[in-house]
């Protein structure tokens, strides 16, 4: 499989240009696999067809051979041959020679490998020819001294290369697909080669190959997990084999036991082990997640663990297995437990239930739903304690929830033995559990709250009683009911109340003030939710990335654009080892919030679609129904009415999960809008606008408003987006005021200071048609001038936009503004729809549509339905 060469343009053109001025001595160094040879290929492409290339190639075959890189140019030395200074002069005239009397570039790749007497040719011709010479060199493996010299010298220029970062490794991913890619996937294949070329080519095509990655609705997408192709996976042993050979056994142990505290690991192979292998980066210490003031020793690159234990003969792996748990033993936490589990599954040894179960509850918080109820089912049918009994039936009934089998789940909940205990945590969260999947899974509102009402008769520790109010507080907030859902959770939080309730409570105040516009606020309580789970293990065990999910939203919506995508790419503390399905599905979710707003609308579409999927994927009805709506809402701002998009969230019933269906009308507005129907789409914002404002969801009844006042710039439409916008914080807030503002002045100027607005948020949608709808004003007052002016600021933004096109952007490409009746009846018309059908649609006569019709034709230069499209742009 061939690719183009990605991520590496400045370096190819500086290097390029480098070459086509000789003399000239350059070093390319890097690690194996990050693209050397393929870069210095490339450059030397470029160069001239008249300039002519000598390449060599070293190897370990022909670095036992004097000179034997250069042999097809310089025969080697017999026996008997001049002294070796002669024999360099000749060795170097049978080199030039091959040149002719012009200029010439030679390569000499993985010079790492050359023999001495080739190393000397190459000092020589360095420093003593007029060549233009490139030089690739491996670090990380011993190499001559002499090579290492080469790019002390003050001719010699030394490019650096390093792996490719997370954008460029998705461009590259895509490139070898040939399709779109999903960017959870792009980001699962980044972790699992930190962005080595060579990683990425092999997983990649053997992924391809057996159909790993597969097209799923117009996307490339990971099915299954990566794994290293066999030749890739001996690659990588021969190589640390090879360069750590005393070390490799501490290398393999760590490969099988995975992150591991270091003095306990230090302890088992000695510090000057790992001093060594610290050095040449084979090992690394790294945050094993939030709470954790240590860091972990772990392997130096994520293939690396892969590729050891897969080629491990059984039973070499069977006692570094058995050696591992021995170290495990000692240690504590989840974690911990659950790679002690898995390992004693794995070699033989028998597992207790209280280690089960601590690690099938981290397997759960880890979404790794198959290692869970494998360990769950492999103990819940021999276990005899009534107690952890109940608590693995708990776990059970999560895990067949979370795979759609809802009813299984009641049954197991109904039929525990809960009478057989008296544990008040336990019970506590046995209701916790069944009231959930009453709630989420069989979509019985009713049945969730009486069960929680039952448990106020009962004797519950204050502390549990705590975290059964929490979580009614969380079920209000799904049902919409925000402004309840908060005031139960900050009075909850303000009692002083058991840490798990109050992070439960902390987690609900800060999604429900994102959704009301109290930013700051909702800022507060995920810091507070956050600070509780570091101190506390375990108080957020069901999603302990909630915190970060709702700070994120909370960035997005109020306008604090560049901090959401920092804390996006950040990923949430400890995310890297937790639930990455589901905080990644979570991340494309807002990461399409927040490329929309900046008018990103080509990837806010593939962030929204790889949402969709990957929620789909796991069962989460209602986040998969918001993310079809945000597709919906996305393409829509693209110029495309995706019917098929909204028609699937509109398909999924939520059930009394109702905090997400403004969104759905919004996304519906938004779909009718893209297909001409103006008229029906303010209808349905302003309805969605009303419905989140009833249910206390001020932030979003302000971005629905003011998506009114993008669609038509009426003084009714700003004086809804004033009276929303006075009670919702934030930078985005503000900008949206400016816009009323200025619709309610009718001054074009003011528009200019309101696009600048939504311009220094990096909003360049907004700021674009903020300024289309002030050329339009100045031009309808004669203004040519400031017309030009504010439509060329509006081209400017626009350029960011990956061809949004809405109402007000192709209003731009009209030679007279029409009216909003004017082109919706001709966009209906461009759309196929005759005039009857039009007048049926908008409740008007056919002669008033035909009138409507010919003013447009008038304004835009036309004469028929045929250039309505173009002159729309609506192609």
């Amino acid at each position: 499989m061939t690719s183009e060469l990605v991520g590496r343009a400045s370096e190819l053109t500086w290097l390029s240009k480098t070459l086509s001025a000789p003399p000239a001595a350059v070093v390319v160094t890097g690690p194996a696999g990050v693209g050397k040879s393929r870069l210095a290929r490339d450059a030397c492409d470029r160069v001239d067809d008249d300039v002519p290339v000598l390449r060599v190639f070293a190897s370990e075959a022909a670095g036992g051979v004097p000179l034997g890189a250069f042999a097809q140019v310089v025969p080697p030395p017999e026996l008997g041959s001049p002294d070796p200074t002669s024999m360099l002069r000749a060795a170097t005239e049978r080199v030039l020679d091959h040149y002719g009397d012009g200029p010439g570039v030679l390569l000499v790749d993985d010079a790492h490998l050359l023999d001495s007497s080739s190393v000397a040719l190459l000092h020589h011709l360095i420093h003593s020819s007029p060549l233009a010479v490139l030089v690739t060199v491996r670090t990380g493996d011993p190499a001559p001294r002499d090579v290492a010299r080469l790019w002390t010298a003050d001719r010699v220029e030394v490019l650096a290369l390093t792996d490719l970062d997370e954008a460029d490794t998705a461009a590259l991913v895509t490139d070898l697909c040939d399709r779109p890619v999903d960017a959870t996937t792009a980001d699962e294949i980044w972790r699992a080669t930190r962005g080595n070329p060579l990683f990425v080519r092999e997983l990649v095509t053997a992924a391809l190959a057996d159909e790993r990655l597969r097209l799923d609705e117009g996307l490339i997408r990971l099915q299954g997990a990566l794994s290293a192709p066999a030749r890739l996976a001996e690659l990588v042993r021969s190589q640390l084999q090879a360069n750590h050979a005393d070390d490799f056994d501490a290398v393999e142990l760590l490969a099988v036991l995975g992150p591991v505290d270091l003095d306990t690991f230090m302890g088992e192979v000695g510090p000057e082990t790992i001093d060594r292998l610290e050095l040449a980066g084979v090992v690394a210490l790294a945050a094993s997640g939030p709470g954790h003031a240590r860091p972990d020793l772990r392997l130096g690159h994520p293939l690396y663990e892969e590729a050891l234990v897969e080629t491990m003969a059984v039973g070499r792996r069977r006692g570094l297995q058995r050696r591992a748990v021995a170290l495990l033993q000692a240690l504590t936490g989840p974690a911990v437990r659950y790679r002690e589990a898995m390992l004693r599954i794995e070699c033989g040894l028998g597992v207790d239930g209280s280690t089960i179960e601590q690690a099938a509850q981290y397997a759960l918080a880890c979404f790794d739903r198959d290692a869970a109820e494998r360990l769950v089912r492999s103990a819940v049918e021999t276990e005899t304690d009534p107690t952890t009994r109940i608590e693995l039936e708990r776990i059970l009934a999560k895990l067949l929830r979370w795979t759609g089998r809802h009813e299984d789940a009641e049954e197991l909940l109904q039929r525990a033995d809960v009478s057989a205990v008296d544990d008040s945590h336990l019970l506590a969260e046995h209701l916790i559990a069944r009231s959930e999947n009453l709630f989420r899974g069989l979509l019985d509102a009713d049945a969730a709250h009486a069960l929680l009402d039952s448990a106020k008769d009962s004797a519950f520790e204050d502390a549990d009683a705590q975290r059964l109010e929490a979580f009614d507080a969380s079920l209000l907030l799904l049902e919409a009911r925000v402004t309840e859902a908060a005031d139960a959770a900050e009075a909850l939080i303000a009692r002083g109340s058991d840490p798990a309730a109050a992070a439960m409570a902390a987690v609900v105040v800060a999604y429900a003030h994102g959704r009301s516009g109290r930013f700051d606020r909702a800022a507060g309580a995920s810091d507070l939710a956050e600070a509780l789970a570091d101190r506390h293990d375990g108080v957020l065990a069901d999603d302990p990335t909630a915190p970060w999910s709702a700070r994120c939203l909370a960035l997005a919506d109020s306008g604090a654009l560049a901090e959401c995508e920092q804390e996006l790419r950040a990923g949430p503390g400890g995310g890297a080892s937790l639930d990455r399905v589901h905080w990644q599905s979570w991340r494309e979710l807002i990461d399409a919030r927040a490329q929309v707003a900046r008018g990103k609308v080509a990837t806010a579409a593939l962030h929204a679609r790889s949402a969709a999927l990957s929620f789909r994927d796991h069962e989460d009805r209602a986040l998969e129904r918001v993310a079809w709506a945000g597709l919906a809402r996305v393409e829509a701002q693209r110029g495309t009415a995706a019917t098929d998009a909204i028609e699937r969230a509109q398909a999924i019933d939520p059930g009394p999960f109702r905090l997400l269906d403004c969104e759905i009308g919004w996304s519906a507005a938004w779909v009718a809008i893209a297909g001409g129907r103006l008229t029906k789409g303010v209808a349905q914002l302003r309805s969605a606008a009303a419905e989140a404002e009833r249910s206390g969801q001020f932030s979003l009844a302000l971005a629905m408003a003011h998506d009114v006042l993008r669609v038509e710039s009426t003084v009714d439409a700003a004086h809804e987006v004033m009276r929303h916008a006075a009670v919702v914080e934030g930078a985005l807030a503000a900008a949206h005021s400016a816009h009323a503002a200025a619709a309610i002045a009718q001054d074009p100027s003011d528009y200019d200071q309101a696009a600048a607005a939504f311009a220094s948020l990096g909003a360049d949608l907004l700021a674009a048609e903020t300024c289309a709808q002030g050329a339009a004003l100045a031009r309808s007052a004669g203004d040519a001038r400031g017309a030009r002016l504010l439509a060329a600021k509006a081209a400017d933004h626009h350029r960011h936009c990956e061809g949004a096109a809405t109402p007000a952007l192709r209003s731009m490409q009209e030679p007279v503004a029409l009216t909003r009746r004017e082109r919706e009846v001709a966009a209906l018309a461009a759309n196929g729809l005759t005039g009857p059908e039009i007048a049926g649609q908008l409740f008007l006569s056919v002669r008033t549509v035909n009138n409507h019709l010919q003013r447009a034709y008038q304004k835009l230069g036309i004469e028929s339905r045929a250039g309505l499209a173009d002159a729309l742009d609506l192609r």
